[in-house]
């Protein structure tokens, strides 16, 4: 009897651990480019075309000869100055915290893609119904949450501000939480592909010993 009987909106464990799969290969991905970014120094970005782009706006209305809405061209202005604060704000925010991050993304760079790879033998897994493809999956994602607990402490010895605190904790037990959801899912499906097969070795078992009867 699997601990599931089946994944979330009442699908199937398969159905489940492949789509987990997918996801988790997709996030995989997506982390490994914000580690490259943050590693060659993505952090400081250049903002001045926002403002090359607002002083044209306004300098169109300047012109003797212009009969457009100076009223929207003013507005939408106003709105690339605020983004462009903003962009800059970002900037300057993650040039204070990209030494302490850098090493941070780089521990991550050298997991991620074995992660992702995890990833992939769960999807061939699932897709196969391989059992000891689950079984890798499920090893790495415990060592995924282990490793991400250990940079956590890390960056927690570099700020220990209640709000950076605060955040950080309350993502990582989602994540948690999440990841220790999928690998019920996942390990439903190994059950069942367990089950399938002891079953099906008694059925071969049950049918030699009935030819073996009827021969006899």
């Amino acid at each position: 009897m699997p601990l599931l009987t089946y994944c979330c909106c009442k699908v199937s464990n398969k159905t489940g651990s492949l789509a987990i799969g997918v996801l988790l290969l997709t996030g995989s991905i997506v982390l490994l480019g914000v580690a490259v970014g943050f590693i060659a120094g993505w952090e400081s970005f250049d903002t001045s075309f926002l403002l090359d782009a607002s002083n044209k706006l306004r300098a169109r209305c300047a012109e003797e000869d212009y009969v457009g809405n100076c009223t929207n061209r003013k507005w939408i202005a106003e709105r690339v100055d605020s983004l462009q604060e903003r962009l800059s704000n970002l900037s300057k925010t993650l040039e204070d915290i990209g030494p302490v991050w850098k090493n941070e993304f780089i521990s991550l760079f050298c997991f991620i893609p074995w992660y992702g790879l995890a990833n992939i033998l769960l999807i061939i897994g699932s897709v196969k119904e391989i059992k000891i493809l689950l079984l890798i999956w499920i090893v790495a994602t415990l060592i995924y949450l282990i490793w991400t607990f250990v940079l956590l402490s890390i960056l927690f010895s570099y700020d220990t501000t209640v709000a950076f605190v605060l955040i950080f904790a309350l993502l990582q037990l989602l994540n948690f939480a999440v990841l220790s959801y999928f690998i019920l899912i996942v390990f439903s499906f190994y059950q069942e592909l367990v089950a399938q097969t002891i079953k099906s070795v008694l059925l071969g078992r049950a049918e030699e010993y009935v030819n073996k009867s009827e021969d006899d």
